[in-house]
């Protein structure tokens, strides 16, 4: 049965506003599968299962699946569609509910909240994730410096994973249909860059790369300025140096890193 067809079943149309869109090709659901490489031993968590047509396959291979779906009308489709004991359903918001242990991520991520859920995913650290993202977002992922599609979450990805993108995916191998093209992407935590003081270069790079087209010491002055005295503030200034000038899109991510553990060092000691 076609997914179409299981929708008009079950009388669900996918909601635009939730940006489900759900891969039709079984193949390529294989594909982020063995990409995964997913085995018998794994525990695979699942965000956003839709109908289930992914984690049916994921259940052939897996041990154990945790699915997250905040959309009650597809719970009530997997809770009838899918009866194996090795799937744990949990209905909620993926960036608001507790996830229970899991070693691999295999997702088709709608792309509203493709960024929150990376850097969830990155505090989480499971051993690979292989995701379904929009074509420009993930090339956003792997940007380098200088790029003017590098941003906060090419630094922090960089910073503390190997992402590639493994294949492009037309829109038309989805219904309904988007208005941008796809691509599969595999992220797989191996720092190359170690900041000491991993939350606040999360926050750092926030603050820096929240407004592109400001200075990076304007941006620090600002927001640091609400917790630091006129002495730290001249000591982050000087930190700075020469890349206060700049913006940061011009400064690589172990530039990025050095720079907030020597402020983090001035903040609180």
């Amino acid at each position: 049965m076609s997914i179409v067809q299981e929708l008009r079943r079950y009388g669900v149309r996918p909601s635009k506003k939730r940006s489900q869109h759900f891969l039709k090709n079984r193949k390529l659901l294989e594909r982020m599968a063995d990409y995964a490489d997913v085995r018998s031993e794994d525990t695979v968590l699942e965000i956003g299962c839709g109908i289930g047509n992914l984690t049916e396959i994921l259940l052939e291979r897996a041990g154990r699946v945790v699915g997250i779906e905040i959309d009650e009308r597809f719970v009530r489709i997997l809770r009838d569609k899918i009866k194996d004991e090795r799937f744990h359903l949990i209905t909620g918001d993926f960036l608001r509910v507790e996830v229970p242990g899991f070693d691999r991520c295999v997702s088709n991520i709608p792309y509203s909240i493709s960024s929150p859920v990376i850097f969830r995913l990155v505090e989480l650290e499971p051993e690979v994730s292989v995701l379904t993202l929009q074509r420009e977002f993930a090339e956003r992922l792997t940007a380098d410096h200088g790029s003017r599609i590098y941003g906060r979450i090419s630094a922090v990805l960089k910073t503390f994973a190997n992402v590639e993108i493994l294949e492009r995916v037309s829109r038309r191998e989805f219904y309904p249909v988007p208005d941008v093209d796809s691509a599969i992407v595999r992220i797989i935590p191996e720092p190359s860059v170690f900041p000491e003081h991993r939350d606040f270069f999360i926050e750092f790079t926030g603050i820096v790369f929240s407004q592109r087209r400001k200075k990076i010491k304007n941006l620090v002055r600002k927001e640091l300025g609400k917790r630091a005295g006129k002495r730290e503030m001249r000591q982050i200034l000087k930190i700075l140096g020469n890349y206060g000038d700049l913006r940061a899109e011009h400064i690589p991510p172990e530039k990025l890193a050095e720079l907030s553990d020597r402020i983090h060092g001035v903040l609180y000691g």
